[in-house]
């Protein structure tokens, strides 16, 4: 979580246009649209995500659990009363990911980290970005795919909603509530 504090400040490339956890030249990436959510994922290459598609609807599970969760995360903090994120059109940047959705970019951290969120830009004080999360979790320490899932979609998209607010925030403030809104999301969590 070091690693997200330190990138949280700064604006971040996206995995398609390169920078620190990035697709590269091997990568097929392909996305998949659900609500106000659209998640980039690698079919081949270096950071190819988990393919099983038990449901047989021709986009993988772990592709679909993703957006599922993270809607329901964004939909959970709505009904709670905060902000959604802002897109790219609301900081006047055009979409950087092919749409207005707020974007989840699968790729391997090489066991260096699991999730951040990244700026994409600012008006102001108030910021928008996107999330970039572990393409598999193979050899993370996560009982589960879905409560890695459900911890990094409930942490770091609070780190959006926080952004639509203010994204200046001190790191205790940014990185203590984010822990809070883990809980408030499900209050089962063991992070």
């Amino acid at each position: 979580m070091l690693l997200l504090s330190l990138l949280f400040s700064a604006q971040a490339e996206r995995p398609t246009e390169g920078g620190l956890f990035s697709f590269d030249a091997s990568d097929d990436v392909l996305y998949y649209e659900e609500g106000m959510v659209r998640v980039h994922y690698s079919i081949s290459g270096n950071n190819q995500t988990i393919l099983d598609d038990v449901d047989a609807s021709g986009v993988p599970d772990f592709v679909e659990v993703v957006a599922h969760t993270a809607n329901d995360v964004l939909d959970t903090y709505a009904a709670m009363g905060f902000l959604y994120p802002l897109s790219e059109s609301d900081v006047g940047l055009s979409p950087l990911g092919g749409s207005d959705a707020f974007d989840f970019y699968l790729v391997d951290f090489g066991g260096n980290s699991d999730g951040m969120f990244g700026m994409d830009g600012c008006r102001g004080t108030t910021c928008a970005g996107h999330m970039i999360l572990e393409n598999d979790f193979v050899g993370y320490g996560y009982p589960s795919l879905e409560e890695a899932v459900d911890v990094l979609a409930s942490h770091e998209l609070f780190h959006a909603v926080q952004a639509a607010y203010h994204a200046g925030q001190p790191s205790w403030l940014s990185e203590g509530s984010a822990m809070w809104a883990e809980w408030a999301y499900n209050p089962d969590v063991r992070d």
